[in-house]
């Protein structure tokens, strides 16, 4: 048996399986070919007519000088392994090879990063789902629970990210849209108590709440509300007092290991509309008299 060094699979030039002569190969020459960083084997079959043919594996090669004689290289195909390999050692990839997970019978695992880089497509990750039964998208973070996981675009001049965090010190996990870094938050959802904080103004069409209503003294309790003294405009505008606020209007939380105080809108809606009864209640005592 003849065992052949090649470099090239066809072209008939020095060195091409397709060189070695008709006359020469005899069946069961084995042959090694390396293209482009791809090895191939090679086994003759001298008894083959078949076309030649590198459009698929296994590929036939037909030596240059073969005529109408039969004797083909044919391509040597094995059973390989996949846990033969040690996968942190393969390199040398090109970029119009991929792997296949189609047919796999097991997940696809690594403990290392993907990186995709595709300026054509549409929609370079796809994740499809058929299954007849729920079915979830999932990113799980289980080392580190402060951290959470970001999905991220990034454009020259801004980052406008969608990002998954559990946040320190409050435990909360928040679902958030910030811009240009963390400085620049937008809004985030707290997925514990379903709050959704926005950061600048909010316009919507109809907003519907489930506020309770004010049975109190709504008039004394609008008396004593005021703005800080030190901080009112020519135009007559400043910032909220927040302590003159009633019970239940008044808000307070605790933000990184602070007391944040806010106002309740809905609440303060239920405040106002029970106050105009009072005051209609009173217009309508004098005009009786």
């Amino acid at each position: 048996m003849n065992v052949y060094e090649c470099t090239a699979l066809t072209g008939g030039a020095a060195n091409a399986l397709d060189a070695i002569s008709w006359s020469v190969a005899a069946d069961g020459d084995m042959a090694f070919v390396t293209v482009s960083q791809r090895f191939y084997v090679f086994r003759y079959d001298a008894s083959s007519s078949a076309a030649e043919s590198t459009a698929a594996h296994p590929y036939t090669i037909k030596p240059d000088d073969a005529g109408a004689n039969n004797g083909r290289w044919k391509e040597a195909t094995a059973a390989i392994v996949e846990s033969d390999f040690n996968h942190d050692s393969l390199t040398g990839f090109v970029a119009n090879e991929h792997i296949d997970w189609t047919n796999a019978t097991s997940n696809f695992v690594t403990t290392g990063s993907v990186t995709l880089n595709n300026s054509a497509a549409t929609y370079p990750v796809d994740l499809a789902c058929s299954r007849a039964g729920a079915q979830y998208i999932r990113i799980l973070h289980s080392a580190n629970q402060s951290i959470g996981n970001m999905i991220q675009r990034n454009q020259s001049g801004g980052s406008y990210n969608v990002q998954w965090l559990y946040y320190i010190p409050n435990n909360q996990t928040r679902l958030q849209w910030f811009t240009d870094g963390a400085a620049g938050i937008a809004m985030y959802l707290t997925a514990d108590a379903g709050n959704l904080y926005i950061l600048g103004d909010c316009s919507a069409a109809s907003f519907t709440d489930r506020t309770p209503m004010f049975a109190g003294d709504a008039v004394a309790a609008i008396r004593n509300i005021a703005a800080k003294s030190d901080t009112v405009d020519g135009r007559g505008w400043g910032d909220m007092d927040h302590s003159t606020l009633p019970d239940g209007v008044l808000i307070e939380t605790v933000e990184d290991k602070k007391t944040v105080r806010r106002r309740n809108l809905s609440n303060m809606v239920s405040l106002l509309t029970r106050g105009m009864q009072e005051i209609i209640g009173r217009i309508e005592a004098l005009e009786s008299r």
